[in-house]
């Protein structure tokens, strides 16, 4: 659910909005405040020859000195002397507490420290160690936008911390309390909901995602003279954009890496045991915006209100990132790559906004997009009441929602993030590449669309072309530097991008992206209405995308139906958002809310529990076999199964109706929690915009009912500060992962999403009523006193049966880097647009670094006698496969690039890099390899 939307991710989450999932990218230079290595070994330059005879080198700049600057800390304890005293005792004790118990990532003053090391030992890197195979940089040209014409449940114990409290501690600024270290052995439930009061001390608590914000610059604990001093409020969102709207306020923007381990690790979203990762389609990236008040420019910026963290949604992220067992049973439990790749991705987007904040505006619009996803359950919206659906014209939401960030000083735009409801699947359940799906490709269109860069085509006829790609041959493998990678990329990320745009999920729950139907494999026929099966076997039913039987096809289109739609609305953006910028979050425990119904009636959520049609899937990804959706009945052989794990309660049976209780995963505790039953709700606001952040995913008719309810409280309580021009968004998946939210009358046929519901029947009501408490004191300005039970830390108790690669050499007489397979050209001699070279290369398992903010794969363009980097693995284009070599124990990397439209003619060539260990307790070693050169005409 990360991508990109980080969001993955992290769910992922994408991407997602992720990612980042959400993916280790801890390497990011953070500070400049880092020290130099004193020395790094160096290569020697790769040297070709021409076509003249003439050597054709590839080179770099030599580095320029850096100026010592003032780093991020020493300004946010300058902000002002109780914030800055109150940091360095924080600190302090976050020392202490260190040489007593050392938590899962390491705490804010020991990560500063390393930072010092860390980032000088980069520079060294790059203007010593990584000089093997020094380039050119593209020259990048910004291509102009329109003007803005003022008018674009595990109970936790005493103090525990959530899973995410362990991403929030990797962002700078992150403080703990001792107390709040330890884990212990689940006790009884918690309250179920939060108290809400307008006076009195709050308590202390920590959620699921603090690990991440506790790591940003400026996050710890307040004094209560502190809060009583904030006159304005600030709002970061990561994968979430959100700014106040006028040149007062300050606007930074960030992005960062956050792929994760490109082999080996089953992917999260379609819980398909064979769904391993074997390569990547494009890489995935935490996409960050963040507004704050011009007078609280550093201090006590962050912390789990003022942050919201949303998921893109792809199903083609690498798993075992998320705490409960049911999400990481697939993913042979924990994977401590994947999920720092998504906390540093996070870390390091925020701290890039951070560092590049300015004055600046916000404007908004929106429109409807037609053809980017269709209901997959269309059955079940059926049974919500007809005079309901009466007021709706589709079955979907097809509004798309666009906030447009412009520089205050110089008119730029410098980011657009986008809500708009269709499913990361386009990327079937077979896909084995990583992949920001469709949300992730709208997002690099976008980029690419503001930001973009030439190759300059060559005037030379194709037979000239032919013959001077004629003469250049394979490099054959070279040692380099653990960064000289990263010297290749095509979009530079030293100081952050120029402009990001991010495409963040919302009412998502039942709405797909294979628009053209679901239809039989055996017989080519539709699916069965009700149960989207085929002759009772769902596993025959399967979504066709708009580029069917092509799955990167159907990606590519649903990706540039959001990103065109994106375009215009982001273009024509007339309306600024000015006013206020207020928050407010707040955990409950979903398993035991009490509900007031129509009538005045009660009822109460369930503990968490999955029906057979869950275990059915859906069109986009097909379940088991022996299940339908809109099963209400389980048969005896699965009973049996369901009870050896752990047979329900009678209280949970009942409770669950008409559920049929396939996994009681709320009442599962062996090895550890299941599922979760502590989760966060939030509401994020920006003069008229207010964002919804939900722990999940809204089917189309839930999220309707919820933004109409919490829109009705804002205006019934605000006292004229909201109308019915008040922007609604949700923001799904937002801040923790806890599935499917149907409406009561979509949870009767238990399609997919009612049997995914995890807190029963009444789930939805639940979460109207608790996010219109929290409307209702933000339209009245008061205050949450008590922010409800932490989500627990099961870190310390997460299984990890995944091993480690251990150990890589290639065959005898040959060098990774080496062509098992060089590119094989066209009789004509050159290829065409929409052709698809490739190469094979000798290559180690990835794992063995992920290369972050680097590159597997780079095409290289011929330009005079230099080599420059025209396209990477970052682009939708070109493809990196990792398998192991049929018939041998031997790695390859296989590197295919569909030549794209845009392309220039020329001489171009393909360039992997690599690392990789002897034994599993050797050093790291990095390697390159450059094929020979072809020619595209």
């Amino acid at each position: 659910m990360s991508d990109e939307v980080v969001y993955h991710h992290a769910p992922k989450s994408d991407e997602e909005c992720k990612t980042t999932t959400v993916e280790e990218q801890s390497d990011r230079g953070l500070f400049d405040f880092m020290g130099k290595k004193d020395e790094e070994k160096k290569c020697e330059d790769a040297v070709i020859s021409s076509e003249f005879e003439e050597k054709v080198q590839v080179s770099e700049p030599e580095p320029k000195a850096e100026e010592k600057k003032e780093s991020l800390l020493d300004k946010l304890h300058r902000s002002d002397s109780s914030s800055s005293s109150s940091s360095d005792e924080e600190c302090e004790d976050g020392e202490k507490k260190k040489k007593k118990k050392k938590p899962l990532k390491e705490t804010i003053k020991e990560k500063i420290e390393d930072f010092k090391e860390k980032k000088e030992e980069k520079k060294a890197e790059k203007s010593e160690a990584d000089t093997c195979v020094p380039i050119e940089k593209y020259e990048e040209v910004v291509v102009p936008t329109p003007e803005v014409v003022h008018p674009t449940p595990t109970p936790a114990p005493e103090e525990k911390k959530g899973f995410m409290e362990k991403i929030k501690e990797k962002l700078p600024g992150g403080h703990k309390k001792a107390e709040e270290e330890h884990v212990a052995a689940p006790p009884p439930p918690p309250p179920a909901a939060a108290v809400y009061e307008e006076e009195g001390e709050p308590k202390e608590k920590k959620g699921i995602f603090e690990k991440i914000k506790e790591k940003i610059p400026g996050y710890h604990s307040k004094s209560e003279e502190e809060k009583e001093k904030e006159k304005v409020k600030d709002l970061l969102v990561c994968l979430l954009p959100s700014s106040a709207a006028t040149a007062d306020y300050l606007i930074g923007v960030g992005s960062y890496d956050s792929t994760g381990p490109a082999a080996g690790v089953n992917m999260m979203g379609y819980a398909n045991l064979d769904q391993s990762t074997a390569g990547i389609h494009f890489r995935l990236r935490a996409r960050a915006i963040h507004c704050s008040g011009e007078l609280q420019r550093f201090g006590n910026l962050y912390n789990e209100d003022n942050v919201a963290i949303s998921g893109t949604h792809t199903h083609a992220g690498p798993g075992g990132y998320l705490q409960y067992v049911v999400y990481s049973v697939t993913s042979l439990g924990f994977i401590p790559q994947s999920f720092d790749a998504i906390v540093t991705a996070i870390e390091m987007s925020l701290v890039q906004a951070h560092q590049n904040l300015k004055s600046g505006s916000i404007f908004i619009n929106s429109g409807d997009l037609d053809n980017g996803g269709v209901n997959r359950s269309p059955s079940a919206y059926l049974f919500n009441p007809p005079d309901e659906r009466a007021r709706y014209k589709t079955d979907v939401d097809k509004l798309m929602t666009v906030l447009k960030f412009v520089d205050g000083t110089s008119g730029k735009s410098i980011g657009a993030f986008t809500w708009f409801a269709t499913h990361g699947t386009s990327m079937s359940k077979d896909n084995k590449l990583i992949s920001g799906d469709n949300k992730g490709a709208a997002a690099r269109f976008f980029e690419d669309w503001f930001t973009s860069t030439s190759t300059n085509s060559t005037t030379f006829k194709n037979s000239v072309l032919a013959k001077k790609a004629s003469t250049i041959r394979a490099t054959g493998g070279q040692p380099c530097g653990q960064t000289t990678s990263q010297g290749f990329k095509v979009r530079k990320n030293d100081t952050g991008p120029q402009f990001v745009g991010a495409f963040c999920q919302s009412n998502v729950g039942d709405v797909s992206p294979n628009v053209l139907g679901a239809f039989c494999t055996d017989t080519g026929l539709p699916c069965d209405f009700n149960h989207s099966s085929c002759n009772g076997n769902d596993q025959l039913c399967v979504g066709r995308g708009p580029g069917y039987p092509d799955e990167i096809k159907s990606t590519k289109i649903i990706g540039e139906r959001q990103f065109q739609k994106a375009v215009e609305l982001f273009t024509s953006a007339k309306e600024q958002l000015t006013g206020k910028i207020d928050y407010r979050h707040v955990y409950l425990n979903f398993t035991n809310i009490e509900v007031t119904l129509a009538g005045n009636r009660t009822a109460k959520t369930c503990p968490a529990a999955l029906g057979p049609g869950f275990a059915a899937g859906t069109t986009d990804g097909p379940g088991a076999f022996g299940f339908q959706q809109g099963d209400t009945k389980i048969n005896e052989f699965w009973k049996r199964v369901r009870d050896s794990l752990k047979k329900p309660s009678d209280y949970q049976i009942s409770c669950q109706k008409p559920k049929a209780v396939l996994l009681s995963t709320g009442e599962m505790f062996v090895p550890y929690a299941w599922a979760p039953a502590v989760v966060p709700i939030q509401i994020l606001r920006i003069g008229k915009l207010v964002i919804l952040s939900v722990p999940g995913e809204f089917t189309t008719m839930s999220g309707r009912r919820l933004r109409e309810s919490v829109k009705q409280t804002l205006i019934s309580n605000g006292n004229g500060e909201f109308d019915n021009d008040t922007h609604i968004v949700i923001a799904g998946l937002t801040n923790t992962y806890s599935q499917y939210i149907a409406t009561p009358e979509e949870y009767k046929q238990q399609r997919y999403e009612g049997a995914s519901t995890l807190y029963g029947p009444h789930t939805l009501a639940a979460y109207i009523q608790e996010f219109n408490k929290l409307a209702e004191l933000m339209a009245k300005g008061r205050k949450i006193v008590n922010k409800g039970p932490s989500p627990p830390d099961l870190s310390s108790v997460q299984l990890k049966l995944l091993p480690d690669p251990s150990g890589d050499s290639p065959p005898p007489g040959v060098k990774f880097g080496d062509m098992k397979h060089d590119v094989s050209v066209p009789k004509n001699g050159f290829f065409r647009k929409g052709d698809k070279p490739s190469g094979v290369f000798w290559s180690s398992n990835p794992r063995y670094d992920l290369l972050t903010e680097g590159t597997y794969a780079v095409v290289e363009m011929l330009r005079g006698k230099r080599w420059i980097p025209a396209y990477d693995d970052d682009d939708f284009g070109l493809i990196f496969r990792w398998n192991v070599d049929n018939g041998s124990i031997y790695g390859v990397a296989t590197l295919e690039w569909e030549v794209p439209d845009s392309a220039s003619n020329g001489v171009y060539r393909f360039r992997h890099f690599g690392s990789f260990k002897k034994t599993i307790v050797s050093t790291t070693e990095y390697f390159t390899g450059a094929s020979s050169a072809f020619a595209v005409s």
